[in-house]
């Protein structure tokens, strides 16, 4: 599923230094942008851990679990997407661009 795609202004909203943004996932909530990367990490983080720890059959399986739960995924693309938005005003130009730096 490509939610990135999916994404509109809606989801996406800005506040008045255009800098961290609230960025709505779909199904999992509304976090601003600093957050969800943060949070992001943390559960990459986690699953490298699962790796790492050991290598049983049951730690493979929940890093499975993690993966195909789509919930990684959901929020990678939320990011991406936020991102993408925030590049698109800047391009427009305007009061509303100041503040976000080029990628």
């Amino acid at each position: 599923m490509d939610y990135a795609k999916r994404f509109t202004k809606e989801m996406i909203q800005l506040n008045e230094s255009n800098t961290n943004p609230q960025v709505s996932v779909d199904g999992l909530g509304t976090y601003d942008l600093e957050s969800l990367k943060s949070m992001t990490a943390r559960n990459i983080e986690e699953l490298y851990d699962q790796i790492a720890t050991g290598s049983d059959a049951r730690n493979w399986r929940n890093v499975k679990h993690l993966l195909d739960s789509g919930v990684i995924q959901a929020k990678v693309d939320a990011i991406v997407a936020a991102h993408d938005d925030l590049q698109a005003l800047r391009r427009k130009g305007g009061t509303n661009s100041r503040g976000i730096e080029k990628e």
